[in-house]
C-alpha cells in the first residue's frame, strides 16, 4: 500500500520529490522515484507484503519498464504459481507480478489481477506511461492534462504541488448529497478523477496524446436462484474472499461495529486467519451512546480478539476537522461527518496496526438503506442499485475509507468488495435483497448461521448519530451568527439536486453545514491555507 505520482513532461525542478512530500503518509517507510527524459513516476511505501524488498519503483530485467503501484494484488500467489516457467521474479511483492504480465500481456494485464489498485508503468522503449484503476475504484486516482503536460497521483494534493496549475473551486457541484453527480469531476475544476475500471496509455509527440480504455464494465443481471442456494454461495464466495484478504506479511486487524457488515467479515477474517489479533470500535463513553456491549459479546465469544474501544473526545473536534478536511479533499457534508468518526478511529487504531479489514460495501450490494424501499416499480430500484454501485461507492464511501485511512498511514481491506463477491451478490434477484422490507435480508439470513441472533438482526445505526456526533455539530453550528455566515467568501452555493433520506440534520442546519465545509475545502486547498481549526474559516 503507498501513494504514488507521476508525470509527462513536466519541467518543474523536484516536482516528483515535492509530490511525494506532500503524500508521505500514505507511505512513510520508504520512497523512490525514476526520471527518464519528459516521463517521470514516484511512490511511498507502506510495506504489507515482502516488506524488505519490496521498494518500489519495480524495474525489469532488462531496466527498460518501470512500475509504482498504490494497492494489493491478493491473487498474486496464484499468477506467480502460473507465470514460474516463463518470467524470473526479483522480489516477493505482490505488485510484481503486474510487470511481469504486462511484459507478457501488454495492457492486458489489468484484467488478470484480483485486488485493489492504482499502478502506473513507464515503458522506455515505447516512449508511454500505463495507468490503470482498480474495477470498483477501491484506491484512487487523479490527473491533470493540458496539450503539454500530463499529471497523475493517488491525491489531488500531489498534483496541485506543479506551480503551474492555479486551482479554481468547482461550486456548481458544492450542494449536499452531490457524489453522485460528479461524473469524474473533482471540486477542484483542473483535476479530474480516473474512472475506475478504465486504464489510460499516456505518449507525448509535441502534445499530449491519451488513450483511454474501460476493461470492465458491470450491469446487473438478476439470478433466478432461490434462496437457499443463494445463501449457500455468499457464504463460500465470501470465505474465500476473506481467506485471500488475510495475506499479509504484517498483523491485521479489524474494524468492528455492532451491525452484520463488520461481524460477518469478522468470522470469516477469524476462520482464514487464524491468529490473534486487534479489533476497533469507536463510540461514546456515554451508555445508549455506542455499540460496545454488541461488539463485546463477538469479540469476546466469537473472534476472541484484543479487544479495543475507542472513545469520542469532543474536545477535539473542532481541531480535527481541517485535518480531515486536508486528508479528504471531498466538499460533502455527509461524507464529511462519518470522516470525521472515521479519523478519530484512525488515530488510535495506527498504534496497533497497519493494515485493517472492513465491511465496507454490504448496505449499497445487500440494500442497507431505507431509500432502496422508496422504489415500488422494480426498473426503478434496480436503477437505484446500479446507482450506488457504480456511483456512490466509490465516489462516498470507499474515498472516505481510502483517504482517511491512509491520512495514518492505515491499509484498509474491504473484502465485500472483492469484484469476483461483488459481481455475485450484485446480481442476487431483488426480491432475496428486499425480502419482508428487511434492510440486507440475504446477508443476514446468511449470517445467523455463524453470529448470534441480536448481531445478524441487529438495526442498522447511523455511525455518527450514535455516538451523539450529529448533534454536537447540529449544536455547534446553530450557534453561529448570520454575521459569521456572510462572512465567508463562497455564497450562494447551488442546492441539492435531491431529496436526502436518511439525513442526520434539519435542513437549514444542513445547508449552513454544507457552506462550511465548501468554504472549509476553499481555503485548504484553493488559498492553500493551513487552518488549525474550523473556526479559522471565520476570521479571514
Amino acid at each position: 500500500m503507498c501513494g504514488i505520482v507521476g508525470s509527462v513532461n513536466v519541467d518543474q525542478t523536484s516536482f516528483i520529490e515535492n509530490s511525494l512530500n506532500s503524500i508521505h503518509h500514505r507511505g512513510p517507510d520508504s520512497s523512490g522515484f525514476v526520471k527518464d527524459g519528459r516521463f517521470a513516476l514516484g511512490m511511498k511505501r507502506l510495506s504489507i507484503v515482502d516488506v524488505d524488498n519490496g521498494d518500489q519503483p519495480i524495474s525489469n530485467d532488462k531496466g527498460d519498464i518501470h512500475l509504482v503501484c498504490n494497492g494489493e494484488i491478493y491473487n498474486s500467489p496464484e499468477i506467480r504459481d502460473e507465470l514460474k516457467d516463463r518470467v524470473n521474479f526479483k522480489t516477493n511483492s505482490d505488485v510484481e507480478c503486474i510487470l511481469k504480465l504486462y511484459e507478457l500481456y501488454s495492457f492486458d494485464c489489468v484484467k488478470r489481477l484480483r485486488g485493489m489498485f492504482s499502478f502506473a508503468i513507464y515503458d522506455s522503449k515505447k516512449s508511454l506511461i500505463f495507468i490503470a484503476r482498480d474495477r470498483l475504484g477501491i484506491k484512487p486516482l487523479y490527473y491533470y492534462r493540458d496539450s503539454q503536460k500530463f499529471i497523475f497521483a493517488s491525491e489531488i494534493k500531489a498534483i496541485l504541488e506543479n506551480q503551474e496549475i492555479k486551482p479554481s473551486a468547482n461550486t456548481k457541484k458544492m450542494f449536499p448529497h452531490n457524489y453522485f453527480w460528479m461524473n469524474m469531476q473533482t471540486h477542484v475544476n483542473e483535476v479530474l478523477e480516473q474512472e475506475p475500471g478504465t486504464y489510460s496509455v499516456i505518449s507525448y509527440d509535441r502534445e499530449i496524446k491519451v488513450k483511454n480504455e474501460k476493461y470492465w464494465s458491470f450491469g446487473i443481471q438478476e439470478s433466478r436462484e432461490n434462496e437457499e442456494i443463494v445463501i449457500e454461495n455468499l457464504e463460500k464466495i465470501l470465505d474465500q474472499s476473506c481467506n485471500i484478504h488475510s495475506r499479509s506479511d504484517v498483523p491485521v486487524g479489524l474494524m468492528l461495529s455492532g451491525g452484520v457488515d463488520s461481524n460477518i467479515v469478522g468470522y470469516f477474517f477469524k476462520k482464514n486467519y487464524n491468529k490473534k489479533f486487534n479489533s476497533f470500535t469507536f463510540g461514546n463513553s456515554e451508555k445508549g451512546l455506542n455499540e460496545f456491549d454488541a461488539t463485546d459479546l463477538t469479540s469476546k465469544k466469537i473472534f476472541k480478539s484484543n479487544q479495543k474501544n475507542i472513545y469520542l473526545d469532543f474536545n477535539k473536534i473542532h481541531s480535527t476537522i481541517p485535518k480531515v478536511m486536508k486528508s479528504l479533499e471531498v466538499s460533502e457534508p455527509r461524507i464529511f461527518e462519518s470522516s470525521l468518526a472515521t479519523y478519530l478511529l484512525m488515530e488510535e487504531v495506527k498504534k496497533f496496526n497497519k493494515v485493517i479489514m472492513c465491511g465496507e460495501g454490504a448496505d449499497e450490494l445487500f440494500g442497507g438503506y431505507p431509500g432502496f424501499f422508496a422504489k415500488e416499480d422494480k426498473s426503478l430500484l434496480l436503477k437505484e442499485y446500479q446507482r450506488h454501485y457504480l456511483g456512490g461507492l466509490y465516489r462516498l464511501q470507499l474515498k472516505r475509507l481510502d483517504k482517511i485511512t491512509m491520512a495514518h498511514s492505515i491499509e484498509a481491506r474491504v473484502p465485500l468488495l472483492d469484484h469476483i463477491f461483488f459481481e455475485y451478490a450484485a446480481n442476487i434477484n431483488t426480491s432475496h435483497k428486499n425480502k419482508d422490507k428487511k434492510l440486507k435480508y440475504i446477508l443476514r439470513k446468511m449470517s445467523e448461521k455463524f453470529l448470534p441472533n441480536e448481531i445478524a438482526w441487529r438495526p442498522k445505526e447511523q455511525f455518527t448519530v450514535g455516538t451523539g456526533l450529529s448533534k454536537f455539530l447540529t449544536d455547534w453550528i446553530s450557534n453561529i451568527s448570520e454575521k459569521s455566515f456572510r462572512s465567508l467568501p463562497l455564497q450562494n452555493l447551488p442546492k441539492a439536486k435531491e431529496k436526502i433520506w436518511n439525513q442526520s440534520h434539519s435542513e437549514e442546519i444542513y445547508l449552513k453545514y454544507n457552506m462550511i465545509v465548501s468554504n472549509l475545502f476553499y481555503f485548504t486547498f484553493i488559498k492553500k491555507k493551513n487552518l488549525k481549526s474550523i473556526e479559522d474559516i471565520f476570521r479571514f
